[in-house]
């Protein structure tokens, strides 16, 4: 099979490339073109688009290269017609991909949505588009089933996170190989963490002053041993620990 995947984020670049290594399993002679990143590139698809060559945030810089967006847009399907892809999956990135989504439909290519955009988060409305244009979705969290099939009569498969099999493929690393990979000094990271969860504890308090925070336990020992420590330390001792300075 002739499979057309877009991915225009760095996640849906991690998430496209186990999808490719698993449909290699089941289609060891299927061929891949993509819009994604290098892990997509490198689980053996033909990149024609880089993620980072998408990617526009907030409104003003959306604005500024509508012009760009538009040619992507354009060129994206022109692709498709090139290439005659079997199926088109779609990963996330709702704002392009529902584009080339409804052209797709209108145009007979089997249309295939592999991570839902969080429409139960905002733009539920979006729910019309997407039974209209999507032939299968593919949810990745329990409620997204319920949200699709129930209250909006869509049949969806939900096929779980798909970062735990990412967590799972990661080589697994001591700490020593930690401390020796990146460079660390062989400290107590137990230590350090209580460290700086006492020196944050203890920030909070002094930004506070004297509200309730201060009368709640365990908070309420916890406080600065006077003005003038609080003044000169990053952090303070538990006032039953350290005389008060006079």
């Amino acid at each position: 099979m002739k499979y057309y995947i877009i991915a225009g984020e760095a996640s849906g670049d991690l998430h496209g490339a186990n999808l490719i290594k698993a449909l290699k399993k089941e289609d060891p002679n299927g061929e891949f073109r993509v819009w994604g990143g290098d892990l997509m590139h490198d689980a053996g698809a033909k990149l024609v688009k880089h993620y980072k060559d998408l990617a526009f945030m907030g409104f003003l810089e959306v604005v500024m290269n509508l012009r760009t967006i538009f040619k992507n847009i354009s060129f994206c399907k022109k692709d498709i017609e090139t290439f005659q892809p079997d199926v088109l999956i779609f990963i996330d990135y709702p704002g392009f991909n529902m584009r080339i989504a409804k052209w797709a439909k209108a145009n007979n290519f089997k249309t295939h949505y592999y991570i839902s955009p969080q429409i139960w988060a905002w733009k539920e409305n979006r729910i019309h588009q997407i039974k209209r244009d999507i032939d299968q979705m593919y949810v990745i969290l329990p409620f997204e089933k319920d949200f699709y099939e129930v209250k909006h009569l869509m049949p969806v498969t939900f096929v779980g996170h798909p970062l735990i099999d990412a967590i799972a493929n990661r080589p697994k690393l001591d700490v020593k190989t930690v401390y020796t990979k990146y460079g660390l000094p062989h400290v107590n990271l137990q230590i350090v963490g209580l460290w700086w969860m006492r020196a944050r504890v203890c920030r909070l308090i002094r930004q506070c002053g004297s509200c309730s925070l201060l009368t709640t336990p365990p908070l309420a020992h916890w406080k600065p041993s006077c003005s003038g420590c609080a003044r000169k330390t990053h952090y303070c001792e538990p006032a039953w620990r350290k005389p008060a300075c006079k």
